[in-house]
């Protein structure tokens, strides 16, 4: 099946959506905090990432306008971001998380001709480890978060002189 997706910056209407994503057992199961996200948590750290310049939060939509998932980029370097990216568990295993980051990377290209994206993907997480290979990203190592072992990945983008 070939979806087609859109990638759009987030507002403030998605809070629902993405949290509603976010607090998903399979979600929490693979991400670096496994706790359940309370509401009024995810309002305030919401609001803030959206007024934060060094966060960039992108919808993920199929043609019809339908919430597939969310990609943000929070700088962590002087040209260094780390990447999170969930999709709906009903769009996994059909290619879009690629998808979804290569439109992304083009978006910060503009803005960022020459930067680093690092991203984690919990040791045994095989659908997330073959959406960042899939999407050029090289093995960088391992980390310890909260002593649960994670892959990190680093891609390094270089965007053409205009």
């Amino acid at each position: 099946m070939q979806h087609k997706i859109t990638i759009r910056p987030a507002v403030w209407k998605d809070i629902w959506e993405i949290y509603r994503l976010s607090n998903s057992p399979e979600v929490r199961a693979v991400s670096i905090q496994n706790h359940n996200i309370i509401k009024d948590e995810h309002e305030s750290w919401y609001r803030n990432k959206l007024n934060e310049r060094d966060s960039h939060i992108f919808v993920i939509s199929n043609l019809d306008d339908k919430f597939i998932g969310t990609i943000r980029l929070d700088k962590s370097g002087s040209n260094k971001f780390t990447l999170s990216i969930i999709l709906d568990q009903s769009f996994r295993g059909f290619g879009i998380g690629p998808m979804a980051i290569s439109q992304v990377v083009g978006i910060m290209s503009q803005k960022y001709p020459n930067y680093q994206i690092a991203a984690f993907a919990k040791e045994g997480n095989l659908a997330s480890i073959k959406t960042l290979r899939k999407s050029g990203f090289k093995l960088d190592g391992k980390q310890s978060f909260g002593g649960k072992t994670f892959i990190q990945y680093l891609l390094k983008v270089h965007s053409p002189a205009k």
